[in-house]
């Protein structure tokens, strides 16, 4: 018989719970990390696209190349299978990072939070040509102190830097703020 949406949900968490696993939490669109929702595009303009069985993918990034999990028809799904590809320990490590970092961002006192990358997004970045500040729009130049800020897409061709040399990730976190872009 199948399962209803909260019997699965419920029972992920009892397999997560009895294999000693955690599973990690996001900011993001699904919930968790490392688990994305994929979309359908319609066949013809004006159509409905086509519902998807399994429509949660879990991906991670290994050597720059992103790798899929698995397709799952929850998001749960998705994040048991990222939270069995990191075992328990790592697991539970990567939750309590997401979770100091979401107490940060709720801090009213902090004007960046609106900029702050998730702990999932902020390693996805890692080894790219800037160094990873934490903050969206953000970069630090390779090999030097100084940060610069940026809009657009690099994959589409868009990415310009906009204004450079600030001392900290924070500073021009804030002229970016300040300037509405």
């Amino acid at each position: 018989t199948a399962l209803t949406l909260d019997a699965s949900v419920a029972l992920v968490q009892e397999i997560a719970d009895a294999e000693g696993l955690t599973l990690v939490r996001s900011s993001g669109m699904t919930g968790f990390a490392k688990v994305i929702k994929k979309s359908c595009t319609p066949m013809k303009p004006g159509q409905a696209a086509p519902r998807r069985r399994r429509p949660y993918c879990a991906q991670i990034n290994f050597r720059g190349r992103k790798h899929t999990l698995g397709d799952y028809a929850t998001a749960e799904e998705a994040a048991l299978a990222y939270a069995r590809h990191l075992g328990p320990e790592a697991s539970a490590e990567e939750q309590a990072r997401f979770a100091a970092l979401e107490a940060a961002r709720t801090d009213a006192g902090d004007p960046l939070a609106s900029l702050r990358l998730p702990v999932h997004a902020r390693a996805a970045h890692d080894g790219r040509r800037f160094s990873v500040t934490g903050l969206k729009h953000v970069s630090q130049y390779p090999n030097s102190s100084k940060f610069c800020v940026h809009v657009g897409n690099k994959r589409a061709g868009t990415k310009r830097t906009i204004a450079t040399g600030f001392e900290t990730a924070e500073a021009a976190g804030l002229w970016f703020l300040q300037h509405g872009h």
